[in-house]
């Protein structure tokens, strides 16, 4: 490199004139690794001056370092500056130029543009390689995704500490998976894949591959035995014995063509096999004694039967003469002429359950008749506690005022109508309050209320209900709901404190339609559950105003209470209009499924489903060992009408059943304060304790409490005014007996503005997808089917390889995967570096075009 250099300097000094500006080395490419800055440098003959230029942008020239020197040897006068570029938060790149100004302002540009990046590397592998167990003469797959990083790194293989050369039989992926084609028994070790780059390096967690061999069976030997008898003798003792005393052969065969090797099954089979011997003599059948009467049949006959073994027909010998089935009437049972009490008995049973069963019919139909006639007469009542959004038609696709409302203007209004099952509404003001009639709870007998909104209709409108429009399903106390108007622009529908939100990608929808999302606590209405099971989320209901099949499946995601998933085997309950469907979530073997899950890897409390129809969704986990961990959460409450004497109820509760279950425990009351998540561990009992509480009041009873979190989940302190006017405040301490962890706190307090204390389920409506649609459209158009390796390798490059089994049934698998992207809320360069593992770096640039 350097002699070319110095030709080069040779050539320019000879044809070059005495004032000419040429630049003889130009800025080189190179990446920012971690805090260390890239210099860039740059070199002129002739020049008074060098300046640098990066993304358009003169660089400082203070920052320069420079040098000027004449080369004696070639008498040329040059100059060499040099800066460092260091790591920029706006840009992802620096593209530098070199500008080098001689005498007379004469300026020349470098004709090469150097690329300056930041080099990373992250710290975990998207997939590793598993241990498994492989069957000598299968193949091998050992996936190895790396970080995510920059530049793409190189992926090195180790074997038991030793580098693998690839071949024929050993072949790297485009991914960077290791694939060996036939598992021989020396291919049995550890196996590491090594991720490298100029940032560094990530090495993978090792995976122990054992190759056994299943035995087989060698050729049968020849067969063995004495079959030399007198046919006289041999048939006097065969009437007299049986067919067991006729000679037999036999031949032997061995596990041994392969023997079982490493753990491998041993043969299935017998390793001897006897036949009777081959014998010229010939032996009449005998009849066997007859086997007892059989029970009255319905056709009032008993039978018996006897068989032709004693002895069987030998070589040519006569079958046995006779019948061998004999029956006769018989009249016991349903054949007697009088019936017993056993038999009334039946009868008055049946004759009840027919009698039970068209009343309850009956009822059913008297029901749905008086749901019928109750849409057409709406009430009025007070204020709700539970707030969602007030859809407008003809503005953005999601509107939610600063008072929303959950009704909706009957179709005797001439603002909206509410027919069929179809919905629409029209501009011209909000709705005002109205009752839902019929829809509290068993337990408590109260009605839930809808939310008031100003209007300035008259009184003789009438008005419908959400409620009305859905089907007539009953709103309960508790519930969270958010309603909003979905076009094919798609949206999100997000209940923050819930953790809960659903997914509508663009074109999922033919025409706009009021899409429902509610959640409330799994406490009633649910699935029959198999043994062992329980509820880990909330029951999540997904209603609309059109009975159409959305086009491609919406996204669901909500939060769970299991801590471990390997503890559990976890399964999602889908409700429609055919009832109840089980589907058991097994990421390793997915079964066929028409709902695909998925538990978030970034954030392991959260589930994905793809939904493909409206209904209600729960997730219920068996645990697979004793005493499972949970996530559990705290929250504090006091009733509403406090007095000098008021409990202050401690309720321990399961992440993601809802925490709007908490309100309804024993007539509701204010929350006081509520605990991030806290995982409580298979130990001891929960220790609660007040402290530090001012001396306006005390506790009655005592201020400190075990808690049994396997049959006690709530406690109640007895709180007392001791008669000074000062507001309560205090602190819970938790803490479990035999864990690690450090104590919980909560700070408490009560004072003026107590009865702001109230629930609300923070609700978010948007468009606030990372891609544009038409970026999407297209990447769909050149990775969907046929070409069906490209959209199975983006699915396993983004972490998602169960999707595969699932996508094979979708008409655009893509268009769901990056609907399933969009839903995590990832950075989109994690989409294209996805792409580029997957083999297709040009549809990963125009991901990146949207990315600048």
């Amino acid at each position: 490199m350097h002699r070319l250099q110095l030709i080069l300097v040779m050539v320019i000094a000879s044809s070059l004139s005495q004032d000419e500006v040429v630049i003889t080395s130009f800025p080189s490419s190179g990446f920012i690794i971690r805090s260390d800055p890239f210099l860039l440098s740059c070199t002129a003959i002739n020049a008074v001056s060098i300046r640098f230029r990066c993304n358009h942008k003169w660089l400082d020239e203070s920052r320069q370092s420079s040098i000027e020197g004449v080369d004696e040897s070639k008498g040329l006068r040059y100059l060499q500056s040099s800066i460092n570029i260091t790591k920029s938060g706006e840009e992802s790149e620096e593209r530098c130029d070199c500008y080098a100004v001689g005498k007379g302002d004469r300026t020349v540009k470098s004709e090469k543009e150097a690329v300056i990046s930041t080099a990373f590397m992250r710290k975990h592998f998207d997939i590793s390689p598993q241990s498994s167990r492989v069957k000598e003469g299968s193949q091998i797959a050992l996936p190895c995704i790396p970080p995510l990083s920059h530049p793409i790194p190189t992926i090195e293989w180790t074997k038991d500490g030793e580098s693998i050369s690839l071949d024929n039989y050993r072949i790297m992926a485009s991914d960077g998976s290791l694939l060996l084609s036939s598992a021989r028994l020396q291919d049995g070790g550890s196996y590491v894949c090594t991720a490298r780059n100029v940032a560094g390096s990530r090495v993978a967690p090792p995976a122990h591959i054992h190759v056994y061999v299943d035995g087989g069976w060698s050729e049968w030997s020849e067969w063995t035995g004495l079959c030399n008898v007198d046919c006289t003798q041999l048939i006097a003792v065969v009437k007299l014995r049986g067919h067991d005393v006729i000679p037999r052969i036999s031949r032997r065969r061995l596990c041994n063509n392969p023997a079982p090797l490493n753990g491998g099954l041993t043969c299935n089979g017998d390793d001897e096999e006897s036949s009777q011997c081959p014998l010229d003599c010939s032996l009449d059948g005998g009849w066997s004694e007859w086997e007892g009467w059989s029970e009255c049949s319905s056709l009032c006959i008993s039978k018996r039967q006897r068989s032709c073994t004693q002895p069987s027909p030998l070589n040519g010998g006569n079958d046995c003469g006779g019948e061998r089935i004999d029956t006769i009437p018989c009249s016991s049972g349903i054949c007697s002429s009088q019936w017993s009490l056993s038999d009334w008995i039946v009868v008055v049973c049946l004759l009840a359950v027919f009698l039970l069963l068209s009343i309850l019919f009956s009822l059913c139909i008297l029901l749905l008749c008086r749901q019928k006639g109750s849409k057409t007469t709406p009430y009025y009542g007070d204020i709700a506690s539970y707030k969602s959004g007030m859809v407008v038609e003809n503005g953005p696709p999601f509107i939610q005022s600063s008072h929303p409302s959950m009704t909706m203007m009957s179709t005797k209004s001439a603002y909206a109508r509410c027919e069929s099952g179809a919905y629409s509404i029209s501009r011209g003001g909000e709705s005002r309050q109205a009752l839902l009639e019929g829809s509290s709870t068993a337990s408590s007998g109260r009605k839930a209320f809808l939310t008031t909104t100003t209007s300035s209709l008259s009184e003789d409108d009438n008005y419908a209900t959400v409620y009305e429009c859905v089907g007539g399903e009953e709103l309960v106390e508790g519930e969270c709901v958010l309603p909003a108007r979905v076009d094919r622009e798609g949206g999100r529908l997000s209940m923050d404190k819930s953790r809960t939100s659903l997914l509508i990608g663009e074109g999922s929808l033919d025409s706009p339609t009021l899409v429902i999302l509610s959640t409330r606590s799994p406490s009633d209405d649910l699935p029959l559950m198999e043994d062992g099971e329980i509820p880990v989320s909330s029951l999540i209901s997904i209603s609309s105003s059109s009975s159409i099949v959305p086009r491609f499946p919406f996204v669901l995601s909500f939060t769970h209470s299991i801590q471990s998933i390997d503890q559990w085997t976890v399964s999602l309950y889908s409700h429609s209009h055919y009832g109840w469907d089980r589907y058991e979530l097994d990421e390793d073997n997915p079964p066929p499924s028409p709902i695909f899950a998925q538990f978030n890897s970034l954030s392991p409390s959260t589930v994905q489903c793809t939904i493909p129809h409206y209904g209600k969704f729960l997730l219920c986990a068996r645990p697979k060992k004793l005493n499972p961990l949970q996530r559990m959460r705290v929250a504090v409450f006091t009733p509403i009408d406090r007095r000098d004497h008021f409990p202050l109820r401690v309720l321990i509760v399961p992440e993601g059943s809802g925490w709007t279950d908490i309100h309804k425990e024993e007539g509701g009351g204010r929350l006081v304060a509520e605990s991030p998540l806290c995982v409580y561990m298979d130990g001891g009992p929960l220790c609660v304790c007040i402290e530090e509480m001012n001396d306006a009041y005390r506790v009655i009873n005592n201020n400190y409490k075990e808690m049994n979190l396997s049959s006690q989940s709530s406690h109640s302190f007895q709180i007392e005014s001791t008669g000074h006017n000062q507001p309560f405040s205090a602190r819970l301490v938790l803490l479990q007996k035999g864990s690690s962890s450090p104590p919980l706190i909560l700070s408490l307090s009560l004072d003026d503005d107590y009865d702001q204390l109230v629930m609300t389920e923070d609700t978010r409506v948007s468009l606030d997808f990372v891609l544009p649609h038409s970026i999407k459209q297209r990447i769909s158009s050149l990775l969907d089917p046929p070409s069906e390796r490209d959209w199975t390798s983006l699915a396993r490059s983004l972490g998602a390889s169960p999707f595969v089994v699932f996508g094979r049934a979708l008409s655009s698998p893509t268009t769901v995967l990056l609907t399933l992207w969009e839903a995590r809320r990832e950075d989109p360069c994690h989409l294209s570096h996805a792409l580029r593992l997957s083999g297709r770096p040009e549809v990963a640039q125009l991901v990146d075009k949207c990315m600048r």
